[in-house]
């Protein structure tokens, strides 16, 4: 015979309820939370989705023509088939846009490998008069290979700002002199589904995770529904696509900044540097060194050194201004910069050639471009020079602002709009951007 309380411990150990079946009932019971939310969150989304496309007609999205940048024709119909991100901005644009296009970017190479060639990307250019073909073909190229570049004329992408509920702001008309502007319009990615049907925006506040998460939530539903998506791999994953791409983006450049560069800068990744042999260009925060410029131009073949300082006036349109603040997407600046030099350099058989520009806020009487140049000859020297400077300020991604005081110096009244570089010639007269 056992003592009682030695059979009550017995029976007691091989009860039902053990340590594994309350590991069980728990993991049971949060399987089950986690798939009733993730049903809530799917039956939400599948909501949005239906409530999206209206009565009749899209709330969002509908029937467009516009041209790629090879020309051809695309309507809403080329959306078809897989899952389409379309942003629309403009070439021109200091920050927002390139902010955008990284995120995007980034979101883009999160989705391929998780669903290959279900996502195709597009851009839409609310500034047809200044994204030629060209311009866009450049500048998508250093965002990602799978950007496709859409406009078309003024009437044409205005209706499909209207179509897609986007703020456009463009004028219709530009005189010479007008072509000056930043453009208005709204910041959104807009998720379009395999039928072409609008099923949600990603905004500002979105990372490249939560914005590709959003993406893949989406084709998750749509798998789990059984519905099809177009697989065929994507044009830019092809060898032929590559090399185009590289040739957009151009080659043999070597860098010495961080190749993240881009959109809104960070002072503490400057200077920025692209340089060879015989061309320095360079993006900066502090002052200029101007000894350093002259030192790179300095060859003993050169018989005409020439250098040209910009600073900063204390006037602009006969208003008192008391500094400037410069802007730059970087990373296209810098290229921008190297072909405005190698163009210079062949064409007036220059030797050396160092342009340094400064970004941030540039006080009254400092300096913000530097531009050496050295020739064999100082008719060459001079007209390079020249030729160089007014190209940067008309066709480097640089922007600037006057900040416009009372006309003491010592309060600041007003601060003017971020706008190009370029807003009067050599002799101070008022000139086109185009």
């Amino acid at each position: 015979m056992y003592p009682a309380s030695t059979i009550l411990t017995g029976r007691t150990a091989q009860g039902p309820f053990t340590f594994k079946s309350a590991a069980v009932f728990v993991g049971t019971g949060l399987a089950l939370i986690a798939y009733f939310q993730y049903e809530k969150k799917r039956l939400e989304r599948k909501k949005l989705a239906e409530m999206s496309k209206g009565y009749g007609k899209p709330k969002v999205g509908g029937p467009f023509v516009l041209r790629d940048l090879d020309g051809k024709e695309f309507t809403e119909k080329d959306l078809l088939g897989k899952y389409t991100l379309i942003y629309f901005g403009f070439s021109h644009c200091p920050d927002i846009c390139p902010d955008e296009l990284d995120k995007m970017s980034e979101a883009i190479d999160i989705i391929q490998k998780k669903e290959p060639n279900a996502l195709r990307s597009i851009f839409v250019t609310v500034d047809p008069a200044r994204d030629t073909p060209e311009v866009l073909r450049s500048y998508l190229a250093e965002f990602h290979p799978s950007l496709m570049g859409l406009t078309g004329t003024w009437e044409q992408c205005k209706h499909v700002c209207k179509q897609y509920r986007v703020y456009f702001s463009t004028p219709p008309e530009l005189k010479p002199g007008e072509e000056d502007y930043l453009v208005d319009h709204s910041i959104y990615f807009y998720v379009m589904d395999p039928e072409g049907d609008f099923v949600e925006c990603i905004g500002r506040q979105d990372t490249p995770e939560s914005a590709s998460a959003i993406v893949l939530d989406h084709i998750r539903d749509w798998k789990r529904d059984k519905k099809p998506i177009d697989r065929t791999p994507l044009p830019y994953l092809n060898p032929e696509s590559q090399t185009k791409a590289q040739q957009a983006l151009g080659a043999g450049h070597r860098t010495s900044a961080l190749s993240a560069g881009i959109g809104v800068c960070d002072p503490a990744d400057f200077p920025q540097v692209l340089a060879d042999e015989f061309i320095h260009v360079e993006l900066r925060y502090d002052a200029l060194d101007i000894p350093a410029s002259l030192a790179f131009t300095r060859s003993p073949t050169a018989g005409a050194n020439v250098l040209f300082l910009g600073t900063t006036r204390n006037n602009f349109d006969n208003r008192p201004v008391s500094r400037l603040s410069y802007s730059a997407y970087a990373k296209l600046a810098l290229r921008s910069l190297f072909a405005i030099a190698q163009d210079a350099k062949h064409k007036h058989g220059l030797e050396k050639i160092h342009i340094v520009h400064r970004l941030g806020e540039v006080k009254i009487g400092e300096e913000s471009i530097a531009v050496s140049v050295s020739s064999g000859h100082r008719q060459a020297a001079w007209g390079g020079s020249e030729e160089i400077l007014e190209r940067v300020k008309a066709r480097a991604e640089i922007w600037k602002r006057e900040w416009f005081s009372d006309g003491g110096g010592d309060v600041e009244q007003e601060q003017g709009v971020w706008r190009a570089n370029q807003d009067r010639d050599a002799s101070g007269k008022p000139v086109s951007n185009n």
